[in-house]
C-alpha cells in the first residue's frame, strides 16, 4: 500500500498482483475512491520501445470506456490518464504527458479543486509502478 499527500486529503493506493499483461490495479480510498489502472507502455516518440507507463482513471485502456469503478472526489467521478517516460526525470515536464485529458463522466473538463488532487492520484500509482522490483518482468 502506498499512501500519499493530495491537495484534496490524504489517500491510500493498494495495488493488485499483476495480471498476464503486467498490469496492476490500484484501489484508492481516502479522499478518493476507485482504480488505477497502471501498465507498461510505449512512449508517443519510441512506439516500438515499452520505455513508459500510463496509468489510467478506471480504465483497462485510454481507448476504451472504464470498466473499473470510477476515481471519485466528492461523489463526481473522473477519467484520464497520464503517461510517464521513463527516459526523463519525474521532475521535468516532458517527462509526464497526458494523453487523454481529466474530464468528468459527462465530458467536463476537471474542476480547478479536483484536477490538482487527480494528477497527483495518476502520478503516484505510476511512479510506484515504475519502482516495483518486478518492473523489468512487467
Amino acid at each position: 500500500m502506498i499512501t500519499f499527500a493530495t491537495p484534496s486529503g490524504p489517500v491510500r493506493a493498494v495495488p493488485s498482483q499483476a495480471d498476464a499483461v503486467g498490469a496492476v490495479r490500484y484501489m484508492l480510498t481516502g479522499a478518493a475512491s476507485g482504480t488505477v489502472y497502471v501498465t507498461a507502455t510505449s512512449s508517443p516518440a519510441r512506439w516500438d520501445r515499452f520505455d513508459a507507463v500510463r496509468a489510467t482513471l478506471g480504465s483497462t485502456s485510454a481507448r476504451e470506456l472504464p470498466a473499473e469503478p470510477l476515481v471519485r472526489i466528492r461523489g463526481r467521478a473522473y477519467q484520464g490518464s497520464t503517461v510517464r517516460v521513463l527516459a526523463y526525470s519525474a521532475d521535468v515536464p516532458w517527462g509526464w504527458q497526458d494523453p487523454m485529458p481529466l474530464v468528468d463522466t459527462d465530458d467536463r473538463p476537471a474542476p480547478e479543486q479536483a484536477s490538482p488532487t487527480l494528477t497527483a492520484i495518476l502520478r503516484a500509482c505510476a511512479s510506484d509502478y515504475a519502482a516495483r522490483s518486478d518492473f523489468p518482468s512487467l
